[in-house]
């Protein structure tokens, strides 16, 4: 039986997600980033995010999940393994993100956090 595409592609990317995770044990850290903000409409802003994608990847940041609010589909959480923790912290105050926040409609100041994984 062949597995559609999407399929394929989803078992790819968690072999990568495996090999990036244990060459990160190896080295001793693993750091994520939270990025929690609210936003005008949910839509406009998940396109802009997404058209991010390569800038995020070129930042060391590995999207894990972007998830909402069950009660308010304003509230929005980004959830990002970080490769390159320099570079990630450079990207977040870079003077780029402030035009895309604005372009996709974050309201007020986002609450960016990097964290330390804890075995």
């Amino acid at each position: 039986m062949r597995l559609p595409a999407m399929c394929v592609t989803y078992r790819w990317m968690q072999r990568i997600s495996t090999l990036i995770l244990t060459c990160c044990m190896e080295r001793g850290n693993m750091f994520y980033l939270l990025a929690r903000q609210r936003v005008a409409d949910f839509d406009r802003w998940k396109a802009v995010f997404d058209s991010h994608a390569d800038a995020q990847r070129d930042a060391g940041l590995i999207l894990e999940r972007v998830v909402r609010n069950l009660d308010d589909a304003t509230d929005v959480v980004a959830w990002f393994q970080v490769i390159d923790l320099e570079a990630a912290k450079r990207f977040v105050t870079s003077e780029e993100v402030p035009d895309a926040q604005e372009q996709s409609g974050v309201l007020g100041q986002p609450e960016i956090v990097f964290m330390e994984w804890v075995p």
